[in-house]
């Protein structure tokens, strides 16, 4: 099963060419996925904590 592959390299496909005709909004671009990377990382950690092997 390859679909969340393909999706990331959609997303990618998608999100790439918007940042890079906007120089102005990278800025934006760069904190939203700082934000978006935490928020993942807290889950991610939040759930090694509640199921410990």
């Amino acid at each position: 099963m390859k679909a969340p592959h393909f999706f990331k390299f959609a997303v990618c496909l998608i999100i790439l060419p918007i940042v890079f005709s906007n120089q102005t909004t990278i800025a934006q671009e760069n904190t939203l996925r700082e934000k978006i990377r935490e928020r993942l990382k807290e889950r991610f950690v939040k759930k090694l904590q509640d199921n410990p092997q």
